[in-house]
């Protein structure tokens, strides 16, 4: 009988090089900010006094590095090159503090703007992300609440008036909101009011291409959303729902529809992941181009990608899912092969190295946990239960395995959702069977109203949002629906981490004889600890 698919296991988590390096890099970034942070006189005085932090921290890691390299045995070279990455993850974090550092006097400034995001209605304020075309840096717009400042749009140039707040002083109680807008690229706020600001007509050419980019994707997706406003049927609401899960544009949900994907366990289909880039490969090999142009198919595929990855914001998950998909493409295209954990290590690896800040976007956090929990656990999960279901197809192997990748991505993301959003949803296995569907038939629907505006198509997405709508709004009115009031702290985070790999680690010795039983084959031998040690410091 055939030997089954491997499980996944420690041993191949070890023999990713790049994966060890990203866990190192994050932490050595999170080493940098905690040290800023807990010592911000000292931080500034070596600043002023000696020598910029980044700079302190790419001589301490070129210094360990030759350290390694020279006293270094054969197998503990890995261990000694390890501080030399932490140090490199800290002097990234670094370079990016010191390049967001609020560069505004005090007082009122003029101001030339680009609008660079949807703009968000507030009580007494419409609200937008933008970018000073002077200094290229990003800020927090508000702009008094009136008929004009309505009408703002993504691409759209602003003069203003006004005084710019440094984040670093803005905060709600003891929670630094600035903090995380820092991390997003924010390095201030300003307020206009309606006298203090106007329409204007901004030279685009003095912002970087990427920004230019990126400005114009804004606009494109602008007009895409205006698609959605037309179909008859749906709310307002329900606009926002099909904006979020196709395009990105999450700035009109409501706060009740929000809570409403929350309490069900579906707020992940709002967030476009590896979900979405998944079901547009799928489109695309449907179309059969990757089977008979293999080369041609792949550069097509990983194009497409990251032209929806432009479009829809350039999110992390986002980018983590293209990044992924774009190294399984080419390898594939190149008859090469490389382990999940492999692409997983190279895509956090690239995304830190581009923008080290992203180690504290939620979205990063729970992206690469869920997908690292699906690595590791469906394969333990098909193995347990291979003597039902593992050879058969149909409706019960298509529920069933359904069901083992949405346990799987919420076991990974559970200990996050409660520290950072303090609740857990109860019935979230029974809303994925509805979720992943309907994900699929809505994103399927609006990409071919984008392309063949026909009635029966917008008549069909109308119907589709409006149903899973329903769904969740029952779903979330069950009784008992959410585990709330959930307050961990971060150890208690790393205990439940620490704990879900011990589960891990138990589930898959015992996969490894159920295997072995059903298919009658030997289970592999283990390895002994000092072999794995040898792998691991590699």
């Amino acid at each position: 009988m055939k030997r089954p698919e491997r499980l996944s296991s420690i041993r191949l988590m070890l023999e990713a090089p790049l994966f060890r390096g990203a866990w190192l890099l994050m932490a050595g970034i999170v080493l940098s900010e905690t040290l800023a942070d807990a010592f911000p006189a000292i931080a500034g005085r070596v600043a002023k006094d000696f020598l910029p932090l980044s700079l302190c921290y790419a001589l301490a890691a070129a210094l360990t590095a030759i350290v390694a390299a020279v006293t270094a045995k054969r197998h503990d070279k890995g261990v000694l090159i390890w501080p030399s990455v932490v140090l490199f993850g800290a002097m990234l974090m670094s370079f990016q503090r010191e390049k967001t550092a609020f560069p505004y006097p005090s007082g009122t400034q003029t101001l030339w703007l680009v609008v660079a995001s949807e703009p968000t209605e507030k009580p007494h304020s419409i609200c937008a992300d933008v970018i000073d075309a002077d200094r290229g840096v990003m800020l927090k717009c508000y702009l008094q609440k009136s008929g004009r400042s309505r009408k703002i749009v993504p691409g759209e140039g602003v003069l203003v008036n006004a005084c710019v707040k440094s984040t670093d002083t803005l905060c709600y109680g003891t929670f630094r909101y600035g903090r995380l807008w820092r991390y997003r690229g924010i390095v201030g706020s300003c307020y206009a009011s309606e006298g203090q600001w106007e329409g204007a007509s901004v030279d685009l050419s003095r912002l970087p291409i990427s920004e230019r980019i990126s400005i114009q994707a804004l606009r494109f997706r602008h007009t895409l959303l205006k698609r959605f406003s037309s179909l008859e049927g749906l709310s307002e609401s329900e606009q926002g729902i099909l904006a979020a899960m196709t395009l990105g544009e999450k700035s009109s949900l409501s706060a009740q529809t929000r809570a409403t994907f929350q309490v069900s366990g579906a707020s992940h289909v709002l967030a476009l992941s590896g979900l979405h880039m998944g079901i547009l490969c799928f489109l695309i090999s449907f179309l059969g181009i990757t089977r008979f142009f293999p080369l041609t198919g792949s550069a097509l595929t990983v194009l497409l990608l990251w032209a929806f990855a432009l479009l829809t914001g350039l999110s992390t998950s986002v980018v983590r899912s293209a990044l992924m998909l774009s190294i399984m493409q080419l390898l594939t295209a190149s008859g090469r092969s490389a382990t999940a954990f492999e692409s997983i290590g190279l895509a956090a690896t690239t995304m830190l190295l581009a923008s080290p800040q992203s180690v504290f976007d939620v979205g990063f956090q729970l992206s690469f946990m869920a997908v690292l929990s699906l690595v590791a656990f469906v394969p333990v999960l098909n193995a347990l239960a291979c003597s039902r279901w593992q050879e058969k197809k149909g409706i019960v192997h298509a529920i069933a395995s359904l069901l083992f990748v949405s346990f799987a991505a919420w076991l990974g993301t559970a200990p996050l959702v409660a520290y950072h959003f303090h609740q857990l949803p109860s019935y979230f296995l029974l809303t994925n069977l509805v979720a992943i569907p309907a994900t699929y038939l809505i994103l399927i629907s609006a990409l071919l109203l984008f392309v063949l505006p026909f009635p029966f198509i917008g008549k069909l997405l109308t119907l589709a949002v409006t149903g899973f709508r329903t769904v969740l709004e029952a779903i979330s009115s069950w009784p008992h629906a959410n585990i709330s009031q959930l307050h961990p702290t971060v150890l208690q985070t790393v205990l439940a981490y620490i704990l879900i790999g011990i589960a891990y680690a138990f589930a898959a010795y015992v996969a490894r004889f159920k295997v072995a039983t059903y298919t009658g084959l030997q289970p592999r031998r283990q390895m002994s600890r000092r072999k794995l040690w040898r792998i691991f410091v590699r």
